[in-house]
């Protein structure tokens, strides 16, 4: 069997911070205190320039090139269009974005939509990712906001699908009457949906609730969407302090699930504009409780594309516990071919069946590779590959 995260690890966090509204005081202190004190290793999200007239002060790439010092791998669409005036989006904003990023050494995998952006691939518009439209005359249209296909080759793999889930807890099977429950005021109430479901069986309750699955666009491009963990309302750097937790944290180890948490690390409700330090200190209390169990290996903490390189990796795994055989395999969209600097400093973990060989083999696209072997307790066994050089 293989584990659902690295041994010891019981759940896996990554935080998708939009960079809406944040001005660069906020953005220091956010920097000093998670990145250089905590140093936990999140990466994070930009807008690569910015033309929104009620946010002059807004964080950006291009005005603000010093942010490139930050990991970053994630992009808020080409930038901030919203409220820009008589300016409008096409292609030369996505070519000169993508210019911005080369010269800043910005290689990122991730896509996220940003508020009602025409260039959108889900929430609120699909026009990024439609080429062309009919009308009701047979007449075709160019698509002037379409960039899909300079989206995938920037880099970007995985695309936000627009939606957010209340559920704790992705990357897991959910039992049938569970999952009912889970979204029911009353247990009567959820007795009766859930014989209902049997009775009818219909799609299982708990579809839906994959951290990522593949998609196909109008154009047919092929990436994965990823969904995010929160509410509407708690997407702040104070409502963050409720998603993290310790008993939110505690209740997903105990799930043994993965969350991506959606907010926005820069904003903070407009009655709490004045207060002079942006991070509250309930807030700076949960993050340290995050980096607590981190540090105490009870739940991983990584950038979104850390979580999902893994995740797209481990599912196209072949364990044969009594061939003793492990092979890694492509997955065809992130990875045309696996590569050493793909696995460098991953970690793969298996519960070796009882009276099955303790020897291994490894093959990754059918060859061999550099790794090692390390032996857990309980029958766990470890694969990892060495850091690439250079």
């Amino acid at each position: 069997m293989i584990l659902r995260y690295p041994y010891p690890y019981r759940a896996w966090v990554s935080i998708a911070s939009d960079p809406d509204n944040t001005l660069l005081k906020d953005w220091e202190e956010l920097d000093r205190f998670i990145w250089k004190e905590l140093r936990l290793p999140l990466a994070n999200s930009l807008f690569v320039t910015s033309h929104n007239r009620n946010l002059p002060a807004q964080v950006n790439l291009k005005d603000h090139p010093w942010i490139a010092q930050q990991p970053h791998d994630t992009i808020h669409t080409w930038g901030d269009h919203m409220h820009g005036g008589s300016r409008g989006f096409d292609r030369a904003d996505a070519r000169s974005a993508m210019e911005l990023l080369r010269v800043h050494g910005i290689h990122p995998t991730v896509w996220i939509d940003h508020a009602r952006f025409t260039g959108n691939l889900f929430h609120h518009s699909t026009m990024g990712a439609t080429p062309e439209v009919v009308d009701q005359s047979g007449h075709r249209y160019t698509v002037q906001e379409y960039t899909l296909d300079l989206i995938e080759e920037v880099g970007i793999r995985y695309v936000w699908d627009g939606t957010i889930t209340e559920r704790l807890g992705q990357d897991r099977r959910i039992g049938s009457y569970a999952a009912v429950r889970e979204n029911t005021d009353a247990t009567w109430k959820a007795l009766v949906k859930y014989v209902l479901h049997r009775i009818r069986r219909s799609a299982p309750p708990d579809k839906g609730n994959e951290q990522y699955v593949p998609h196909r666009f109008p154009d047919g491009r092929t990436m994965y969407r990823f969904k995010r963990y929160g509410t509407w309302k708690d997407a702040d750097i104070y409502g963050i302090q409720k998603l993290i937790s310790p008993a939110n944290l505690d209740r997903l180890i105990g799930l043994n699930g993965s969350m991506i948490v959606y907010t926005h690390l820069g904003k903070r409700p407009v009655e709490k504009m004045n207060e002079q330090r942006h991070i509250p200190e309930a807030t700076r209390a949960a993050f340290k409780g995050l980096a607590e169990r981190f540090a105490a290996k009870q739940l991983m903490v990584s950038s979104v594309s850390g979580m999902l390189d893994y995740m797209v990796i481990r599912d196209h795994i072949t364990y044969s516990p009594s061939a003793g055989k492990v092979a890694f395999h492509a997955d065809g969209i992130r990875y045309k071919k696996l590569h050493a600097a793909d696995l460098a400093g991953k970690r793969f973990s298996f519960q070796r069946p009882s009276r099955s060989p303790t020897s291994v083999e490894v093959s990754v696209d059918g060859k061999a590779m550099e790794h090692h072997l390390e032996e857990e307790t309980g029958g766990v066994f470890t694969i990892t590959f060495p850091a690439v050089e250079g």
